[in-house]
């Protein structure tokens, strides 16, 4: 948001960052290389998942993939997040994420990276991080 402010927002199957993109025009909140995905959500480029997730398919073997945070707010936790405990994660910043154990309330800002990273065994529904 242009003024600054930060509003939580909860829809199931999310999680959301709530707050402003710095890099303006047409690039988005989020970039991201490797085996994850960036689409539209409530703006253009505000959201990122994993492979799958959207159409309630699971994630593959041995994906990797980095995402670059384009402005900042606060990572919300607020539906399903799937990702095997053991050998499946999201690392924002140094935290590991993996399991039940979902981001809650993780502050992002402007060129933060998140990693996801899978093995090459089970697989799950994984996860999604939209901005609003």
């Amino acid at each position: 948001w242009s003024n600054g402010e930060h509003n939580s927002y909860h829809f199931p199957d999310l999680f959301l960052v709530t707050g402003s993109s710095s890099s303006g025009g047409g690039t988005g909140y989020f970039s991201a290389s490797g085996d994850c995905y960036v689409s539209d959500g409530a703006r253009t480029h505000s959201c990122v998942h994993s492979y799958g997730h959207q159409s309630s398919d699971h994630y593959q073997n041995n994906d990797d993939c980095t995402i670059t945070v384009h402005g900042g707010g606060t990572l919300h936790s607020t539906g399903s997040f799937s990702p095997e405990s053991c050998c499946a994660s999201v690392h924002i910043g140094g935290p590991r994420y993996a399991g039940s154990r979902a981001p809650r309330d993780q502050t992002v800002h402007d060129g933060d990276q998140i990693t996801w990273h899978t093995d090459g065994s089970v697989t799950h529904t994984g996860w999604e991080f939209c901005i609003l």
